[in-house]
């Protein structure tokens, strides 16, 4: 039926005006894909500052006396600081001269019976090829 002169119905194409508003659609292309190793570096640098609020962690001892003895043993015995310095340094010297005489009885190990010592080098196995 033909549209009338009084009739609501437009006589055009339905246009709508909500839609006739905005601007038309353009192609945003996706952001371009970042890195294998940039995604490692942002997670390690993120792990690396921490959690954000920072968060205070208290360790709780399980035996707090028992723990805490050597410490205070130690600073007991040895008020001053040039004492403590001292014991470090005779703690130190006492633990290198164990080291040197083991490394050297290792070394030199030539008390094992009946297997001659083998030196060991980079190239060594301690395993005969038998396709020679």
């Amino acid at each position: 039926m033909p549209p009338t002169s009084g009739s609501s119905t437009p006589a055009g194409p339905v246009v709508d005006s909500a839609a006739s508003s905005t601007l038309p659609l353009t192609h945003v292309p996706p952001p371009a894909p970042v890195p294998r190793y940039r995604r490692y570096l942002n997670a390690a640098i993120a792990w690396f500052r921490g959690p954000v609020p920072p968060v205070d962690i208290a360790f709780k001892p399980l035996f707090p006396g028992i723990q805490a003895w050597p410490s205070q043993t130690f600073q007991r015995m040895l008020k001053r600081r040039t004492a403590q310095v001292a014991a470090l340094v005779v703690y130190l010297l006492v633990w290198l001269a164990l080291f040197i005489v083991v490394v050297h009885y290792s070394r030199f190990a030539d008390s094992v019976e009946g297997v001659a010592p083998m030196h060991l080098w980079c190239g060594a196995s301690l395993w005969y090829d038998s396709q020679l």
